[in-house]
Order: C-alpha cells, then sequence, then structure tokens
C-alpha cells in the first residue's frame, strides 16, 4: 500500500490520529509503520496491526528503566515523571504504579 502523505483533497481510505510519540518509543512506533504500510493485506482486515503491547517487560523492569530514563536525562519536571507513571498505569492497566 503507497504511503499517503495527505494534504488537500487527499483522505487516507483509514482512520487516521495526530499523537505526540516520546522520543524513546519513536523507533518502534516508525518500525509499526512501515510494517502496516509494507504488508499486503487490506486495511480492512485487524490482523494487519501487530500488538505493540506483547513484547512488554515485567512491571517491575519497565518501573525501573521510567526512572533511569528521568535520571539519565536529568529531568526534574514533576509532569514528565507524571506522565511517564501514567504511561506505566495505562501499559499494564495496574493504578497502583509508581515513580
Amino acid at each position: 500500500m503507497p504511503i499517503n502523505k495527505g494534504g488537500r483533497g487527499k483522505k487516507s481510505p483509514y482512520p487516521t490520529t495526530v499523537k505526540r510519540i516520546p522520543d524513546p518509543l519513536l523507533e518502534r512506533v516508525e518500525e509499526l509503520i512501515n510494517d502496516f504500510y509494507s504488508d499486503e493485506k487490506s486495511t480492512d482486515d485487524q490482523s494487519v496491526l501487530k500488538n505493540p503491547l506483547t513484547n512488554l517487560k515485567s512491571i517491575d523492569e519497565s518501573v525501573t528503566h521510567a526512572l533511569d530514563i528521568l535520571t539519565q536525562n536529568k529531568i526534574s519536571k514533576k509532569s514528565t515523571k507524571h506522565c511517564l507513571e501514567k504511561l506505566l498505569q495505562v501499559l499494564y492497566n495496574d493504578d497502583s504504579i509508581k515513580l
């Protein structure tokens, strides 16, 4: 399937959404997009999209990795910590995760 670059009057044949992607996840998201466009199946088939959540690490590993990101990049903003915390809570469907 050719990549739809959009523009005036060029609507994708499937629904799209604009999201801000955290830099650590950017490479993985780009791989998913490339897989989507390189797959020969129709976009109506939901099996085209691979589930990115199947390769999740354990909760403890993810929390440790999130804390490493915060300390290595010397990010001291409370909002960043809150966003990472919310992301992990949604990914693991566990509201008890705290950073």
